[in-house]
């Protein structure tokens, strides 16, 4: 398959400590509350309390952004309520959770195809949300700096006071499928419903994630940037429930969220570990793989979660020590021995 066009662009939070702060052992959730509050305080000029009720309901950046109606004419979603969000929060994996007033912290911010108009928005409301404090505490922080991921690293786009430089948000270019095994790696949760319950590591099979990841990619392309794919997702799915899977070395990883609108905490437990394929199983569905480490995948992708990477082991490395160093080719991690 070729290149999927879905112009996404990545960009990093740079925040500095006013106050102390205490993150949560996954911050993800609490970044996405923060920020949804934030936005809508910031966008929203009838004050309603259910945005459904909104005469402006579908042209607000607030509901566009965070609850994503879907068009009136659309064919693809008529028997669902809201569309996939056309945003993720991931924290810094490596965040230490007691911060203390000038540590600074970060953070990454996806927006992907049409939401990009709408950084401007997303800044004040990630500066607003600083003066109302993250989690129990309310640590409060501020804003130092926006960086956009370019294509060699990373380039400072905004700080306060200054216009933004923002550029185009980009479709990724499709590396050429390698030979050997592709190994896929949960960094963060995985969840998807199997048979009404939450995914367990003795069901999974390669199509209980790329069923998901297809249907993510399709939906984000068909309503954000207005562009169906071209695909015959049936004959996909048959063909992934066929693929077989190799070295499966998956754990349940439970942790839990505070939900403010149950107040009470919310179990969010996934998938994490790595699983194997071999390449000459992936033609197909390569596109969507190596897109998919940008997008994400199964539910809680827009808090974090459902983080993925792909690396190779070709089959020369096989034969080799086992001791490995990951070298990047494309858009994917190249495992080689040394």
């Amino acid at each position: 398959m070729d290149a999927i066009e879905l112009p996404i662009a990545e960009y990093r939070f740079y925040m500095r400590a006013v106050t102390d702060i205490q993150l949560p052992a996954y911050s993800g959730s609490a970044w996405r509350g923060l920020f949804g509050r934030a936005l809508k305080r910031t966008v929203c000029v009838t004050r309603q309390a259910e945005c459904k009720q909104c005469l402006l309901w579908r042209n607000c950046v607030y509901s566009y952004i965070f609850e994503t109606p879907p068009p009136l004419d659309s064919q693809v979603m008529r028997k669902y309520t809201a569309a996939p969000h056309p945003f993720m929060i991931t924290p810094n994996p490596q965040q230490a959770r007691q911060l203390s007033a000038g540590d600074e912290l970060w953070f990454d911010f996806t927006l992907i195809a049409k939401a990009n108009q709408h950084l401007p928005y997303i800044i004040h409301a990630m500066q607003a949300a600083g003066k109302q404090g993250i989690a129990k505490q309310r640590g409060k922080f501020e804003l130092l700096r926006l960086e956009q991921r370019i294509e060699n690293g990373w380039q400072s786009i905004y700080q306060p006071e200054q216009d933004i430089q923002a550029q185009a948000a980009m479709s990724s270019p499709v590396s050429a499928l390698p030979d050997g095994l592709v190994t896929v790696t949960f960094d963060t949760p995985f969840r998807s419903v199997h048979r009404g319950k939450l995914l367990q590591k003795e069901d999974f099979q390669f199509a209980h994630f790329l069923s998901p990841l297809m249907r993510r990619v399709s939906m984000l392309s068909n309503f954000h940037h207005e562009t169906p794919l071209n695909c015959d997702f049936k004959a996909l799915t048959e063909q992934a429930q066929c693929t077989p899977l190799h070295d499966k070395q998956l754990h349940w990883h439970d942790w839990q969220r505070f939900s403010s609108r149950q107040d009470k905490r919310v179990s969010m437990g996934g998938l994490k570990g790595s699983f194997q394929v071999h390449s000459q199983h992936l033609e197909p569905f390569w596109a969507f793989m190596e897109l998919g480490q940008k997008l994400h995948v199964g539910k809680g992708t827009v808090m974090g979660l459902g983080k993925y990477r792909l690396s190779i082991e070709s089959a020369l490395d096989s034969e080799l020590s086992p001791k490995q160093k990951q070298v990047k080719i494309g858009n994917t991690e190249r495992q080689s021995k040394k």
